[in-house]
């Protein structure tokens, strides 16, 4: 057994940890009457919210590091440079084409299903402050501080300076004594502690799904149930025809079997809710469970987590006509199409 295999039965035990973090929380959820109050609390704070939390930053903690040595090590191995603008061209369109046409497909079955808005007492609405336009988004892939960027956990901004890091590493490994060896072997040994924390994955998948249960019990739709299903059905409509026919026509690849072997990478985003804290896992499955090269997937995961949100956009697709009806507003041609724009942009600058 080779030292950067991932844990045996990952996904058995993530899948128990996740059961039964649900069942656990349920139990203590309904029959919180018959516990004293001061026990609900610290099991719902001390076990569950503290062991997932925990178990989030440990996979945030590695992302940054993992992308910058992954990116680095990954362009600095290239022997022609050619091959990296071939690659980032090619990802760049295929990532906003999967996203503008999720946002479509959103408001598609949106006005299919005819979507309508809560019908209860609308309250007064303030609008969220935040870098969602295009000039900002823009503008956070060129960071005026590199320590900056890292601190902030500015991904874009992170993955153009790997980028540039790693063109400047390429073309002076002669004059650094190969130092781009140095690069992979730190590459390894992140690899490795991202290993080390998989295998605690079912804990902290156990405590994370524990601690909404706590929160909310099983009653995860309620007035907004059409909504949601809605949500879920264009999700998985947009993953299973969407990406199944890339797959098929693009890479020839069987998408039964590609869905198979990225069951770890679905389960890990599912009870993270992070495309970022997901990163580690979607490396380490591509590169030696779909045999992509190194310096193609180095380049394209930490690209993709950040601006290949299709999830993200499909969501604000459907949310804003959900609003709309809610406001009583008939959307027209031109603003469906601002909707599908904005949202590919607020999908790029959404945090990851």
């Amino acid at each position: 057994m080779s030292q950067l295999d991932p844990p045996k039965n990952l996904t058995r035990n993530v899948l128990a940890g996740m059961f039964a973090g649900v069942l656990i929380a349920s139990i203590f959820f309904y029959f919180q009457d018959l516990i004293s109050e001061s026990i609900f609390q610290g099991i719902e704070k001390y076990l569950f919210n503290l062991g997932g939390q925990i178990f989030k930053n440990l996979l945030l903690l590695i992302v940054v590091p993992l992308v910058f040595f992954s990116l680095v090590s990954g362009i600095s191995s290239l022997s022609n440079m050619v091959k990296l603008g071939s690659i980032a061209s090619k990802t760049v369109v295929l990532y906003l084409t999967t996203t503008a046409f999720a946002v479509i497909i959103a408001i598609f079955f949106g006005w299919v299903f005819n979507i309508s808005g809560y019908e209860g007492e609308v309250g007064s609405f303030n609008a969220p402050s935040g870098e969602a336009s295009l000039y900002d988004t823009v503008l956070r892939i060129f960071p005026n501080n590199i320590f900056g960027a890292f601190v902030e956990n500015n991904m874009l901004g992170i993955v153009f300076i790997s980028i540039l890091f790693g063109i400047a590493l390429n073309l002076t490994d002669d004059l650094t004594d190969n130092l781009s060896k140095n690069f992979e072997r730190l590459n390894i040994v992140f690899m490795k502690i991202v290993l080390i924390i998989m295998s605690f994955a079912p804990i902290g998948v156990f405590c994370l799904m524990g601690s909404y249960v706590m929160d909310h019990g099983l009653n995860i739709f309620g007035d907004l149930i059409q909504y949601v299903l809605i949500l879920i059905f264009v999700l998985f409509f947009h993953l299973i025809f969407t990406y199944s026919l890339i797959l098929k026509i693009f890479a020839n690849l069987n998408p039964i079997i590609f869905f198979k072997k990225m069951r770890n990478v679905a389960l890990f985003a599912f009870s993270t809710s992070s495309s970022a804290a997901t990163i580690p896992v979607t490396l380490k499955t591509v590169t030696d469970d779909l045999g992509v090269k190194k310096d193609v997937s180095s380049f394209v995961i930490p690209v993709g987590a950040t601006i290949n949100m299709d999830g993200t956009a499909i969501m604000q697709g459907l949310a804003t006509m959900f609003i709309a009806s809610t406001a009583g507003v008939d959307l027209s041609m031109i603003e469906y199409m601002q909707i599908v724009l904005l949202a590919m942009v607020a999908s790029i600058g959404a945090a990851a």
